[in-house]
């Protein structure tokens, strides 16, 4: 999915499961903005893409090249770390769960 069309989603809420029980599980309700980095990158690189790999993680291709990704690797994935808040973004808007405890 383009970058472009990802940003558009605006401002988006998803659960935080901080505590778990045996009685119980503590949640928050959380939103979260597009990250500015996120939209810059839009911005300037329309044609930036998401992508997923096999394992479920996250990157950005830019031109078929990785530029970034949730995992790099130095032999297989080599590229920039996504940020924690850019990958979370783009997995709710995406409608990918954004449960902070299923990461």
């Amino acid at each position: 999915m383009k970058i472009s069309e990802i940003v558009k989603a605006g401002e988006l809420r998803y659960t935080h499961h901080y505590m778990q029980t045996m009685h119980s599980e503590e949640t928050r309700e959380h939103s979260i903005e597009c990250p500015a980095a996120l939209a810059t990158l839009a911005k300037k690189t329309p044609d930036a893409e998401s992508v997923t790999y096999g394992d479920g993680t996250l990157g950005i291709e830019i031109d078929g090249k990785l530029w970034a990704a949730e995992v790099p690797h130095s032999e297989f994935r080599p590229g920039k770390k996504l940020p924690h808040e850019v990958w979370h973004y783009i997995k709710l808007a995406t409608g990918e769960n954004g449960d902070t405890y299923s990461r």
